[in-house]
């Protein structure tokens, strides 16, 4: 009996998946067949992108250690929700989870005294700016009018 050999498939990135769903839209009579050897990938690949299952969106940018450490330091202290981490760091609140309990960048030191607190400043900083913002918006302001002569 012969082995089968697996057929040798690329790996399928966002801008490829953004093809697929752009040709398709360009010719919807283009069956997965096609653009699935259009693409080097199988038929089921190409139909998983269509239906949205896989590549729906750009992964996430890759993070600094820098950023790691300020991003547990600013989690551990309290001052910030994950949410508000997520939104900070441009990652989902799943990730700031994963990385606050280090599941995701395991390899990154803690952070030092020194850059705890540079980031201790840095978050203090942005704390006073968005305060000093909140308490502006919140005064009145009224219609000065010269008076008449």
């Amino acid at each position: 009996m012969q082995s089968k050999q697996p057929k040798k498939y690329r790996k399928l990135t966002f801008a490829d998946a953004q093809a697929i769903r752009t040709a398709r839209e360009q010719n919807p009579a283009l069956s997965l067949a096609d653009l699935a050897a259009k693409f080097g990938v199988t038929a089921m690949s190409v139909s998983r992108v269509l239906r949205g299952e896989v590549h729906r969106k750009e992964r996430a940018r890759k993070l600094t250690p820098q950023e790691v450490q300020e991003l547990r330091y600013l989690a551990r202290t309290g001052t910030f929700t994950q949410e508000d981490l997520s939104t900070r760091f441009g990652l989902s609140q799943g990730e700031v989870s994963r990385i606050v309990n280090g599941e995701l960048y395991a390899h990154v030191p803690p952070a030092t005294k020194e850059q705890e607190q540079a980031a201790r400043k840095k978050a203090r900083d942005e704390w006073i700016e968005r305060e000093y913002a909140r308490a502006m918006a919140s005064i009145p302001v009224e219609d000065y009018r010269p008076p008449r002569m």
